[in-house]
């Protein structure tokens, strides 16, 4: 469960394989031509997948890529080209293709000689032979390669050990044995008479014994089965996709659809269908990206250097054991008689004693040839050579000893003696074959179960967090936004598994989930500083996170250089807070953070971002995707200098996200009005004597432009936010709406990249220059009634759930949020359409007609045209034409126009410098 729990909560919300990547050549000054790939919107979209059990292509597909930079042409480094190709070789070396060739050959060179005996007679003994001349060849280039590339590994413990084995193979070449051991390997088949052969059977018994022990120092080479077993068992652990996991994220879909019918219930059914796609999808994701599938893990270098100390200690054991254990064996040092040896010797007495025709003699020597020949059943090393005193008394002419190698042949006898007796082993030789088949299988065994058993309590307990942790850390260096969404599905895996655990299902499996190791205090730390990091830093510090973390061993350095992006800002202002924050004193922190409640929620179910509380106001960002953003290079008056200059393409998407901030700001005033919490301020006496019939408002200002995002401050504080014209800008359109009489006002900018649809949905009010800006821009509204919204005692107060509830309900709002975006990025969904689907908008627009739309639109006319007369007429009809509401725009114009005698000035261009109180004339 533990390690279920963990995939989950790590591999889950970011599936994709991360590459660095080297990009060459001039720089591109169109940043639509980056490739897609948003790790963000990949990590959301995949989160959603597996909740909602969809099919879909992630978004990140339509999203420019965050990653990629312009690369600089640089003069070849002839240190750089020798290291680059060290690394080449070390990852041929490390390529899993490579190590499972090595593997193979490994294996043939454990069982090639066994195998040898059992397949072939003496003429295929060549053939193998020169396999195993390939094999060292193989092997000790591979040391080569490992020694020049490989870190640390010259002259280190595996090398010794691979250089060992290595050269044991040499005994394996039966033209090296030969010269090594003194022997012929020809001098059977050379062999004219019986005393050639009993010299061939006197050689044979050196390379026998040689080669026994050769077979023991043969078995080192294990060690390569073991690394391969390990990389094979560490790729099953982690493309392992367990089935309680997912369940537990179905379950959590459960949840979704009890939330969406306020929470009634905690009650989790199981919801086992299409568990094969959510598969499905989560192998993809944790494939997406990697363009070699087959590469193996990289350890970390704890986890390395413990397994090594593992292994090193298993070999050593098992091999030590297995080297030490025949010198206490009397077969070692003494060897059986048989009675090719004691009947041998029995002869020779006789022979002495009665010479070749004593009685005594002859019938021992009857017995002797009757019970050893080959025609006897039950021998199993039948007699090849029977010889005393140099008088051949027997010799097999049936079976020829030229198909037989030196160690299928034995003899006794020779220096030293009056006898010399030769007989074949072939059976021995084979049944010794098959037990080294055996002893070799079960040696491999051994030693993988043991580094294996004996690393395994280290790699639960220690290592598996370490790494989880360092993945975690990964994560907030690639991603820190992600952080903040981390913890809380974390918690809510962990939760799931405890409430299996307390019905008793998987308990075998959720036994961890009780204990609280110091190893998942530290995980649980990391995580929880990394949402802190990303909440406190917000969108726009996610590059200060980022650089910082991935720089492990440097100092802290919080100054990032800021860089260029395009954006709608919007500003949002409460209406009377001076007055509220007199009344409520230490209650100013609730209400302003019940009210933040409402806009950052709203803001980030549109996919847009907080980034500055300040006091009353908030500060609100929708980036556009950077594939949807031109960068053009526009060369200064003088001709010497260029600028960069953002224009954003004519788009669908971009058109959808500008709906997005727009439809977010009227839902933000709704869920104001109709809020449980908010109500209280409305019955609060003190408020209410200070402002009659108090009830919260705020104002709205939306524009769209350039900023440079990054850190303003210094070492010793800084703030993530965005610094441009543009961000005061909306701070302007917020101020306005005071004088306009309208919660919202839209700069011109933004309306044009609104929707057709959105744009019927605005009125232009007026025409203005503001401080600072030269250049008039146009005011849109969009008419609401906030008296029609009533409040929605239905509405969950999140305040009041349990923690686990609170939870869910955060992420069924980001999994809201993702699904929207989705859907608006591949243009399935149409922003525009909640004017006339969603409640609360087409109650907060009902009495705006179109009539009243037409007519005032009339007076723009007038009014721009400078017929101020027929504009004060019209605008008369539009201030009360519609019953019990007094139109705030037709109001301001009014007294523009009285301000100026009813005339507009000669020097009228159709726009107005807008000042703090009223219009003046430019």
């Amino acid at each position: 469960a533990e390690d279920g729990i963990r995939d989950f909560c790590l591999s889950r919300g970011l599936g994709d394989v991360y590459k660095r990547q080297v990009h060459g050549g001039v720089q591109k000054m169109n940043t639509n031509k980056d490739q897609p790939g948003s790790n963000l919107e990949q990590s959301r979209n995949i989160e959603l997948q597996a909740l909602n059990q969809q099919d879909v292509d992630s978004p990140s597909k339509l999203m420019g890529s965050q990653n990629k930079q312009a690369g600089i042409n640089q003069v070849p480094d002839s240190s750089k080209t020798a290291k680059t190709m060290k690394e080449k070789i070390f990852d041929f070396i490390e390529n899993t293709y490579y190590i499972i060739f090595m593997s193979v050959v490994t294996i043939y060179a454990l069982f090639g000689d066994d195998v040898k005996v059992l397949v072939v007679d003496r003429d295929g003994d060549p053939y193998f032979w020169g396999i195993n001349s390939l094999c060292f060849t193989l092997f000790i280039i591979e040391l080569i390669l490992g020694s020049y590339s490989k870190p640390g590994y010259f002259n280190s413990f595996f090398f010794w050990l691979d250089l060992i084995s290595t050269l044991s193979m040499v005994m394996d070449i039966g033209w090296i044995s030969d010269l090594i051991l003194g022997t012929d390997s020809n001098a059977v088949s050379s062999a004219k008479g019986a005393a050639s052969l009993a010299r061939a059977g006197r050689a044979s018994r050196v390379g026998t014994r040689a080669a026994r022990i050769v077979r023991i120092i043969r078995l080192i080479r294990l060690i390569r089965i073991v690394k391969l077993y390990k990389h094979a068992q560490q790729v099953m652990v982690d493309q392992e996709v367990d089935q309680d996991d997912l369940l537990n994220i179905q379950d959590q879909q459960q949840d979704h659809d009890q939330q969406q019918q306020g929470l009634a219930s905690n009650t989790i059914n199981e919801k086992k269908d299409g568990l094969q796609r959510q598969k499905s999808m989560v192998e993809k994701e944790k494939n997406e990206g990697n363009e070699d599938e087959m590469e193996l893990p990289k350890e970390t270098n704890v986890g390395k250097k413990l397994s090594d100390l593992t292994t090193k200690r298993v070999i050593m054991l098992v091999l030590g054991i297995m080297i030490t254990l025949p010198l206490f064996s009397v077969d070692t040092y003494i060897e059986d008689k048989t009675s090719y040896e004691t009947g041998a010797k029995l002869l020779d007495l006789w022979f002495q004693d009665e010479g070749p025709s004593g009685r005594n003699f002859l019938i021992s020597k009857d017995i002797y040839i009757r019970e050893h020949e080959r025609s006897n059943e039950n021998v199993r090393t039948p007699l090849l050579l029977l010889m005393i005193n140099g008088t051949v008394l027997y010799e097999d002419n049936q079976n020829s000893p030229e198909d037989l190698r030196q160690d299928e042949i034995e003899s006794n006898g020779g220096d030293g003696y009056n006898y010399e007796v030769v007989f074949e082993t072939r059976e021995d030789a084979v049944l010794n074959a098959i037990l080294s088949i055996v002893r070799t299988v079960f040696v491999c065994i051994v030693l993988t179960m043991g580094a294996l058993l004996f690393s395994r309590d280290a790699n639960d307990l220690v290592l598996q967090p370490i790494e989880s942790m360092l993945e975690k850390v990964q994560r907030i260096s690639r991603n820190p936004i992600e952080a903040a969404q981390m913890e809380e599905r974390e918690e809510l895996a962990y939760e799931q598994a405890q409430k299996e655990l307390e019905k008793g299902k998987n308990k075998k499996k959720n036994k961890k989930v009780e204990q609280n190791y110091e190893t998942q205090i530290l995980e649980k730390t990391i995580t929880k500083i990394g949402a802190l990091l990303a909440l406190g830093f917000g969108e726009a510090g996610s590059e200060i996170i980022a650089e910082n973390m991935k720089n492990s061993y440097g100092e802290v350095n919080p100054m990032v250089p800021g860089k260029k992006i395009m954006a709608i800002f919007g500003f949002c202002d409460i209406r009377n807070f001076t007055d509220a924050t007199e009344v409520l004193q230490e209650g100013v922190m609730v209400f302003v953070n019940e009210i933040a409640e409402i806009v950052h929620g709203t803001v980030d179910r549109f996919s847009g971002a907080a980034n500055k509380n300040i006091g009353d106001a908030f500060l609100l960002v929708w980036k556009f995707p950077k594939d949807q953003v031109e960068e053009l290079q526009i060369e200064s008056a003088d001709g010497q200098t260029q600028n960069t200059v953002l224009e954003l393409k004519a788009s669908t998407i971009v058109s959808q996200i500008a709906d997005m901030s727009l439809i977010a700001f009227l839902k933000i005033m709704s869920g104001i009005n109709a809020s449980r919490k908010l109500i209280k301020y409305r019955q609060n006496e003190g408020l209410n004597r200070r402002i009659p019939h108090y009830s919260v408002k705020m104002g709205f200002g939306l524009h769209v432009g350039w900023a440079i995002e990054g850190a303003i401050g210094s070492e010793y504080k800084i703030d993530a936010s965005y610094l441009s014209p543009n961000v005061n800008m909306a701070s302007r359109l917020e101020a306005a709406t005071k004088q306009f009489g309208v919660p919202l006002l839209v700069s011109g900018p933004l309306y044009r990249l609104l929707t057709p649809e959105s744009q019927e949905e605005m009125r232009h009010i007026d025409r203005v220059t503001v401080k600072g800006s030269i250049d008039p821009m146009d005011f849109y509204t969009c008419d609401v009634d906030l008296n029609r919204v009533k409040v929605n005692n239905k509405q969950v107060d999140v305040s009041q759930l349990e923690k686990g509830q609170k939870k869910r309900f955060r992420v069924i709002n980001r999994l809201k949020r993702n699904d929207l975006m989705k859907k608006v990025l591949q243009n399935k969904f149409k922003v525009s359409s909640l004017f006339k689907t969603d409640p609360d908008l087409k109650n907060m627009r009902s009495i705006f007609t179109q009539e009243f739309n037409e007519v005032f639109s009339q007076g723009m006319k007038h009014y721009l045209d400078g017929d101020w007369p027929a504009a004060k007429e019209v605008f008369e009809k539009t201030l009360n034409m519609i019953p019990g509401h007094k139109d705030g725009p037709s109001n301001t114009l009014l007294d523009v126009i009285e301000e100026n005698n009813g005339r507009a000035p000669d020097s009228w261009k159709g726009y107005r410098v807008l000042t703090c109180l009223l219009y003046t004339s430019p």
